[in-house]
């Protein structure tokens, strides 16, 4: 069985961005996929919207054998994911994580951006870590 709902964060009035509650509430109803919890949907929330999602899925979906996150502009193929997870055996499944693992990359430094990183909060290189869907080169790892 498949899965499919929507994680929402509040969208606060003064963020100037259409009242879309009615829609969302109807939606809702209709197919009772959405999750929307009391937080700021916004980038720098981004960790926040991954930790409460898990801690869902940890407590809503205890018996799931995967799990896939995407973005709102991420294409994916269902069924052809769907047949190669089943073609996994035995332990190849437990604790995969596909996507693209970025490696050798430090924390930006310019304050412009908005991936910005002071130094007093990182210095050194990153470990490895699993980028976005925007990389045309994907990586199964460990």
């Amino acid at each position: 069985m498949v899965v499919q709902v929507f994680l929402l964060g509040q969208t606060p009035a003064e963020d100037n961005h259409p009242d879309l509650s009615d829609m969302l509430k109807f939606e809702s109803e209709k197919h009772q996929d959405i999750l929307l919890w009391n937080y700021r949907d916004a980038f720098f929330n981004l960790c926040l919207k991954e930790v409460l999602f898990l801690r869902w899925v940890s407590t809503s979906c205890p018996n799931a054998e995967f799990v896939f996150k995407g973005d709102d502009e991420v294409f994916v193929n269902t069924h052809h994911l769907l047949n190669y997870l089943n073609s996994l055996s035995g332990n190849k499944a437990k604790d995969l994580f596909i996507g693209d693992v970025i490696r050798n990359a430090g924390p930006h430094r310019d304050k412009k951006l908005k991936y910005y990183i002071p130094e007093v909060v990182y210095t050194g290189v990153y470990p490895p870590y699993a980028g976005g869907g925007d990389s045309s080169t994907p990586v199964t790892w460990p």
